[in-house]
């Protein structure tokens, strides 16, 4: 594994021998690696795939430009639920939920309010995800 670009102190971006552009999560990552050498396999905990070919690319780009510091709150928000729920998530979720957290930060920066009509539901319903 190449390493492309470091995210965060635990996220680096890499490709793979057929230049496949992963994520690989471990702690600590970006101590063991520069941009252009290789990752030391034994340091990766998580390797996240992207499955849709179309909209690797968009993920891609998006991880290649966002802000190092939403990167890394984004990424302890996603540990803290892949501890509350082990085994339960889906390893996809880190790409989607990612995305999703991306623009509600560049939201929350313009000011710009959603409002979430689910939001007494999913208090109500699931109360261990909603904490």
């Amino acid at each position: 594994m190449i390493v492309q670009k470091i995210l965060n102190n635990n996220l680096v971006l890499v490709a793979d021998e057929e230049g496949r552009e992963q994520i690989v999560m471990g702690k600590g990552l970006r101590f063991f690696c520069q941009v252009g050498q290789e990752l030391p396999r034994e340091r990766v905990q998580k390797v996240f795939v992207l499955q849709e070919a179309g909209a690797a690319e968009r993920y891609m780009q998006l991880l290649r430009d966002v802000p190092a510091e939403s990167a890394e709150a984004i990424e302890e928000a996603l540990q803290l639920a892949y501890e509350q729920f082990p085994g339960r998530l889906n390893d996809q979720l880190f790409v989607t939920l990612f995305d999703h957290l991306v623009y509600a930060i560049e939201r929350s920066q313009k000011h710009i309010v959603l409002p979430n009509r689910l939001l007494w539901e999913v208090r109500r319903f699931y109360p261990r995800e909603y904490a």
